[in-house]
C-alpha cells in the first residue's frame, strides 16, 4: 500500500507576535499536496486534544478548519462505516479564480490509534 500521511511543520516560529509560518503535507499515497500559512502558534492544540478522544462514537467528526484570505484548510476526521473504520478528508484551496485557482482534496484512510497518533 502506498505510503499515506499528514505532516504538520513550523519551519519559522515567531513568539514575538505569536503567530507562526506552518506547512501542512498529506498523502493519500497517489495524490500528495502541501499548502503553507501563518496562524497563531497554539492553533493546533484544541484539534490534537480531540483528536485523543477520536471517535466516540460512529457519528463522530473532528474538524480543523483554517480561512485565510488566501487559503481555505479543511482536515475532517471521520468514520466512514459504521464498523469506525475512519478517514480524514484533506482540503486546501486558494479559493482564487482560474487561471490562479489551486484546490486539492482527497481522503486518506486510517484507524483511531493512528489519528490519535497526530497529535
Amino acid at each position: 500500500m502506498p505510503k499515506q500521511y499528514i505532516a504538520f511543520s513550523c519551519p519559522k516560529p515567531d513568539n514575538h507576535f505569536h503567530y507562526s509560518e506552518f506547512a501542512i503535507k498529506a498523502s493519500n499515497g497517489i495524490t500528495t499536496s502541501e499548502i503553507k500559512f501563518y496562524t497563531p502558534s497554539d492553533f493546533f492544540k484544541e484539534f490534537g486534544t480531540q483528536l485523543l478522544d477520536f471517535p466516540k462514537s460512529v457519528k463522530d467528526e473532528v474538524v480543523l478548519h483554517i480561512k485565510e484570505p488566501y487559503a481555505n484548510i479543511k482536515l475532517r476526521a471521520y468514520c466512514h462505516t459504521p464498523l469506525g473504520h475512519c478517514a480524514i478528508e484533506v482540503i486546501f484551496d486558494n479559493e482564487k479564480a482560474a487561471p490562479k485557482t489551486m484546490r486539492c482534496e482527497f481522503h486518506i484512510l486510517t484507524n483511531p490509534g493512528l489519528c490519535k497518533q497526530a497529535r
